[in-house]
């Protein structure tokens, strides 16, 4: 076969490959990307009132923190409320951490309680950190607050740690 035939063949191939890769078809979507304007009908808010430690499992050491906070969640129309997200951080002194995470369909009261047994075993500051996310329909509200305390002058118990919440 000559140079000028398999130029030729050579050319035929490759311009059957660029006409097939270009007439591929795109299917296109418009996205609004502004601020929706139901973003207000859901709303969260969390405030850690207080924070201190106590004997509230009775076992004679004051290793239990209890945090006492309020939680609203308010829809502002017809749509239900499918589930919250409570998560709970607890830093100790030590820079150890405790994390608990309560998945709730219920609606909280306007005062709520967090006890976490045998937590406390560290003398020193403390943090705890509060983040909440509801979920209605398409709609997703969030809201965190945090508070440091100063727990006890010693070492806690030796029972293992525990959380109990109550809305």
């Amino acid at each position: 076969m000559n140079n000028k035939k398999l130029l030729s063949l050579t050319l035929f191939i490759i311009s059957i490959f660029l006409l097939n890769s270009s007439t591929v078809s795109v299917l296109a979507h418009e996205y609004d990307w502004e601020e929706d304007d139901d973003a207000d009908d859901l709303y969260v808010d969390i405030t850690i009132n207080n924070a201190f430690y106590c004997d509230a499992d009775f076992d004679g050491a004051e290793d239990d923190v209890v945090v006492e906070f309020t939680l609203k969640i308010e829809i502002r129309d017809w749509r239900e409320l499918y589930f919250y997200r409570l998560k709970v951080e607890l830093t100790l002194p030590s820079g150890f951490e405790y994390k608990h995470i309560f998945y709730l369909r219920d609606r909280p009261s306007d005062h709520s309680v967090l006890f976490m047994y045998n937590h406390a075993t560290e003398p020193g500051w403390y943090t705890v950190k509060m983040d909440c996310s509801a979920y209605a329909d398409d709609d997703r509200a969030h809201d965190k607050d945090s508070l440091i305390f100063d727990p006890p002058e010693g070492i806690g118990g030796t029972e293992p740690p525990i959380a109990k919440l109550y809305l």
